[in-house]
């Protein structure tokens, strides 16, 4: 699925998301009154595009970093 991308501030939507499929990007808009228009890309950006073991690696110290929930029982 291709994606939008800003080549300023790196702000990416897939295009099925997108309003149009050629637009200004909104977060440029809206901070710099900026009007800059959004680039297609093929490949996923960083963010959408991590594997298996980069997500259960940062699940991992997500949960160690959390700590138990409070007012909860603790679990054996």
């Amino acid at each position: 699925m291709p994606y939008l991308t800003c080549p300023t501030c790196r702000f990416s939507v897939s295009t099925a998301a997108a309003r149009a499929p050629f637009q200004n990007c909104p977060r440029c808009a809206l901070r710099e009154h900026a009007q800059v228009p959004m680039v297609v890309e093929a490949r996923a950006p960083r963010r959408f595009a991590r594997d298996g073991a980069d997500l259960s690696r940062i699940a991992e110290a997500k949960a160690r970093l959390s700590g138990p929930l409070r007012g909860g029982t603790p679990s054996a």
